[in-house]
This record gives structure tokens, sequence and C-alpha cells, in this order.
């Protein structure tokens, strides 16, 4: 029975009041400026604010990589398990191409994802559909609370912000003036109540200023 339960909720402490919001919303707004960085993590079409996050590295929940997904928005966060993974992170998923029937919080109707398993802890976007006709039975889906996956997204940031820094300090990087400005615009609006972001986003603040030859 523990199981069971664990399936439909995992929970733990409460974030600070604002804390995901500001997270969530900042995460958003690096995606849309760049989104190649960040391929495990894909906009769901017909919702702006809702992600399906498709690989994990934070020990957290490194271990549900290759076994399930995340679909999230600024409030709730679900999760997906593919066929052969089981609770707790065990089973296997083989290799191969899967259609999986799931909605996003938000979602009113089913919306079918079509993914391809390429490693033992990786899946690879193929495509999406909205909106397709309902099956009689909803898809069977979990909730995750906010400290599951808050260590993973404060991940997907860092590496953000890491790649445009080290881009910048090889020059591999050229940035119209326009670009610039956007680019040291959201480095400035890290949030600021979490430490690793705003230093992360400070060092890139000081790329972005730094002259280059």
């Amino acid at each position: 029975m523990a199981r069971a339960r664990n399936w439909l909720y995992r929970k733990g402490p409460e974030p600070a009041p604002g804390q995901w919001a500001r997270l969530h919303a900042y995460l958003r707004d690096l995606h849309e400026y760049e989104p190649r960085i960040l391929p495990a993590l894909r906009s769901l079409r017909g919702m702006p604010d809702s992600f399906a996050l498709l690989e994990f590295h934070h020990p957290t929940l490194r271990i549900y990589s290759g076994r399930e997904i995340i679909l999230f928005d600024d409030c709730r966060y679900l999760y997906y398990r593919l066929p052969g993974a089981l609770p707790n992170g065990g089973g296997f998923v083989e290799p191969g191409r899967y259609r999986l029937r799931c909605r996003a919080p938000r979602d009113a109707h089913d919306r079918i994802l079509e993914l391809e398993k390429t490693g033992d802890t990786s899946f690879q976007w193929i495509s999406q559909r909205a909106r397709v006709p309902d099956e009689p039975t909803p898809p069977k889906a979990g909730e995750l609370d906010y400290s599951w996956i808050v260590g993973e997204l404060e991940d997907l940031v860092v590496r953000w912000l890491q790649w445009h820094t080290a881009a910048l300090a090889m020059a591999s990087l050229c940035l119209s003036p326009n670009a610039n400005r956007t680019l040291l615009h959201l480095a400035r609006r890290a949030p600021r109540d979490n430490a690793r972001l705003g230093n992360e986003a400070d060092t890139l603040a000081r790329a972005i200023l730094t002259p280059r030859k």
C-alpha cells in the first residue's frame, strides 16, 4: 500500500511563499530566449507556462531518469511512468519509440507525446499532439511536491547560465548589442532569494560587461 501511495504523491517541505513562482518564471524566460541549451526541457503546445522534462540529473530525481518524465507548470508537477518502469526508480524501459498519453496540470483533454528512448537515462523528443480525443480512463499520473523537483530546476537554470558564461569567455558567442542587453537583463533578473542562482547570474553579468578583444 505504501508503494501505491508513493505513486500518487511524493511529498516534502513546502516552498517559501513565491519561491516556486519566481524560479518557474525565470526558467521560462531563459528557455524562451534560448531553448537549445536545455534539450530535455520542452514547451507544451498551447500552454506557454507548461513544460515536459525528459531527463533528470539532480540526486533527488536521477534514479527516475529514463523511466519517467515530468509535466509541470507554475503550480503543479505530474510524473508519468513509461512502460517497464516500476515504483521507486525500479524496472527498465527498453530502448525504442513510445507514444505517451498524458495530461499537463492544466490540460482539459489528453495529449500524446512521442518519445524515443535513446540511452539508459534519456528520452529524445519526437513530437506532440494536443487535444487528442479522450479515452474513458484518464491517463494515470503521480503528483510531485515542490521539494522533489526544485533541485532539478535550479540545476537547469545554472546549466543555462554557465553555458553562456563559458561561451562568452571562449569568444564563441557573438551577440548583437540588442541581444547583449537582453542577456544582461536576464542575468540581473535571477531570483535573489537563491544564492546559488544569484552567484551564477552575477558571473554571467560580469562576463557580458567584460570588454572582448
